[in-house]
């Protein structure tokens, strides 16, 4: 393989990325993207409720005290969870369609 191929390899672009902090403001792009985070503020308000209910569902019945602060919490880790495998996800699917788009002198038999 010769020098010119190696710059323009998807490794060779992967490591210029990583050095030039493209990865985490990729991923914060992505987890921001509106239909994630409307995804998972759908996923945070199920599961928060439901994490509430059984964390502190005594209490919510009866009228006794409530920490706000683990009611915040059951539902900030669930969205956090949601919005990091979604936006890992979304980041896999974008990176295995660029891999397989090789250009088209690549993929010649006999080479």
């Amino acid at each position: 393989m010769a020098l010119e191929e190696l710059d323009r390899s998807p490794f060779h672009a992967q490591a210029w990325r990583a050095r030039k902090g493209y990865k985490l403001r990729r991923f914060i792009k992505i987890a921001l993207s509106r239909r994630i985070v409307t995804d998972s503020i759908k996923i945070a308000l199920v599961v928060g409720t439901a994490l509430n209910l059984v964390n502190q569902g005594e209490n919510l019945l009866h009228g006794g005290t409530i920490s706000l602060l683990h009611m915040l919490l059951n539902y900030l880790v669930p969205y956090c969870v949601a919005s990091y495998s979604a936006a890992k996800n979304e980041i896999e699917l974008r990176d295995r369609d660029e891999c397989e788009c090789t250009p088209p002198e690549h993929n010649r038999p006999g080479q």
